[in-house]
Parts: C-alpha cells; structure tokens; sequence
C-alpha cells in the first residue's frame, strides 16, 4: 500500500473540520436535554385546507423520529411544546398563457414554529420565518402539497438541529 494516495483525502479531512463542516449526530440541537421530552401543543394555519395541521403534525414527528435526539410524550408529560403557526398558505398561477391560462402555477408556504417550556412558558427557541415554494403543473396540486409541507418542515427541524 502507498501512504501517499491518502494524502489528499487527509487534507480533504482537515480542511472540512478547520472550516467548522461536522457530519450529524443525534446530539446536535438548540434544546438542552433537559427540554427534549416533546409535545406537539398546537398547529394554526389561516388556510381552508383541512388536511393542514394532520399533515404537519406528522411530518414534524417523523423528521425529529429520524433525528433520534428528542422523545415524545402527552402534553400533560412533556418537558416542551411545540408550536407551529402557519402565517400564509398560496397556490397561484406563476406562468400564463398568451390567452390567460396557467401553464404553470407555485404553492408557498410562510410559517414559524417555537419551542416553549410547558412549565414556565419559557421561548426556548424560534425558528424564525421559514418559507417555501413549489413549482407545479396543472393537476399536481397534491403532490405539491406534500412537497412544499416536507421541504417547510424539513427547514424547521434543520434550524433546530444547527442551533439557529
């Protein structure tokens, strides 16, 4: 073996870890442990879409699930709550026809979420305002949905986990 052809990936290494670059651990979140014991207290949004709060719910359990940094628990048990509030909700034409059809439209969404202390009521974090969009065509309105709620939440947990 020749030690010389590892070389660059060793500077690759070191370079990466001087800049502050870290691969993702279990660890890493803005919530000390004493607070990681979660509930989801609520989810507002202003939208007609009943599927909303269900659908956020969800996801916002399974992307912390896949983090393996925080537990869940009964509102009445847990150590913090989460809030989500959905400030805006939109799926409009982005691109028209010569003759006003939609050839084109986007959904976006604006939201923030924060985590408070069920005990003192305490903000222990805030996500600050996430938004995102999705380009879709006529027809896919429900994959866009998905899509641009997965990306939103996606957003939120990945502030959360890098001590935003």
């Amino acid at each position: 073996m020749k030690p010389m052809k590892y070389i660059p990936l060793i500077i690759l290494l070191l370079f990466l870890t001087a800049c502050g670059y870290g691969f993702p651990s279990g660890e890493s979140t803005s919530l000390p442990p004493e607070y990681r014991t979660l509930a989801i207290n609520k989810v507002d949004h202003p939208t007609t879409f009943p599927w909303m709060e269900a659908r956020l719910r969800s996801l916002l359990r399974d992307e912390l699930n896949r983090r393996a940094w925080a537990s869940w628990a009964d509102k009445d048990k847990a150590k913090a709550w989460i809030n989500v509030e959905v400030s805006k909700y939109t799926r409009k034409a982005s691109v028209t026809g010569d003759k006003d059809e939609t050839l084109r439209s986007s959904a976006t969404i604006t939201m923030q979420a924060t985590v408070v202390s069920r005990g003192t009521g305490q903000v222990l974090w805030n996500s600050g305002t996430i938004t995102a969009d999705w380009p879709y065509y006529t027809g896919e309105e429900e994959e866009a949905d998905n899509e641009i709620t997965e990306r939103a939440v996606q957003i939120m947990v990945e502030r959360l986990s890098r001590n935003y």
